[in-house]
């Protein structure tokens, strides 16, 4: 008989909460300023969703599932942002310039985030 592995625990809910947040954020005025001014909704995003799939499944990712889940974070906001964006106009080359700059950006919040919860983490399991 094989012993299987056990599957890694599934990121859609960190990813869906990162999306959230990178929405709310464009949309709350004072915010949506500073968010246009430095990208802080995508690089939440990303930062976000890594962090809470880290402390809510206590597991210690690899930088490529913490990359997956902040460009998943970008790019579910930006398909939010794109069902806001057709019910209230804009134009197309904003958009993919948007679509791209939040999967590279959230991705690598995603990376920064996962790599510091990590170290955290293995920190945290050492002094036990």
């Amino acid at each position: 008989m094989s012993e299987t592995q056990p599957s890694p625990p599934r990121y859609w809910r960190s990813v869906i909460y990162g999306a959230l947040i990178n929405n709310i954020i464009s949309v709350v005025p004072f915010l949506n300023l500073v968010n246009a001014l430095g990208g802080v909704g995508l690089m939440l995003a990303g930062g976000v969703a890594a962090y809470h799939y880290v402390r809510t499944n206590e597991v210690y990712p690899t930088l490529g599932i913490c990359f997956q889940i902040g460009a998943f974070a970008g790019l579910f906001g930006c398909a939010l942002w794109l069902m806001r964006f057709l019910l209230f106009g804009g134009m197309v080359v904003e958009l993919f310039q948007i679509i791209f700059a939040a999967v590279v950006i959230s991705g690598l919040s995603g990376v920064i985030s996962g790599s510091v919860i990590r170290r955290k983490y293995i920190s945290r399991k050492s002094e036990e």
